[in-house]
């Protein structure tokens, strides 16, 4: 959180101090809240975020197989249902990144206007 502030600090300057001063830090005053100026978008959310999600569950994926490897004692081609349906899920999520990523290279049907 500090090197996030220094960065911030150095980058805007005087701007990010006026907005962090008028911003709670942890707890948020419901007094205080603003609606967004942007509506939200899951034309967006699949442009950016389909590359995080198709590693998320590959770390689980991976995490899962280590386990299963150690516990079967080194039988590595063993999987117990958890770890077909890790499995499924990471193939599923990188099929939806492929297709996303093809169409964001492709077209511009993931665009969003003011994004």
């Amino acid at each position: 959180m500090h090197a996030e502030e220094y960065f911030f600090r150095n980058k805007f300057g005087s701007e990010y101090l006026n907005w962090a001063d008028s911003v709670p830090t942890f707890i948020l005053h419901r007094f205080r809240w603003h609606s967004p100026n942007l509506h939200f978008s899951i034309r967006n959310v699949v442009k950016r975020e389909s590359i995080g999600l198709c590693e998320l569950v590959l770390m689980f994926f991976v995490f899962q197989y280590i386990h299963e490897a150690i516990a079967n004692k080194g039988k590595l081609f063993e999987l117990s249902p958890w770890g077909k349906g890790w499995f499924v899920a990471f193939i599923t999520t990188g099929v939806i990144y492929l297709v996303s990523r093809t169409i964001r290279k492709k077209t511009r049907l993931l665009e969003v206007d003011g994004r």
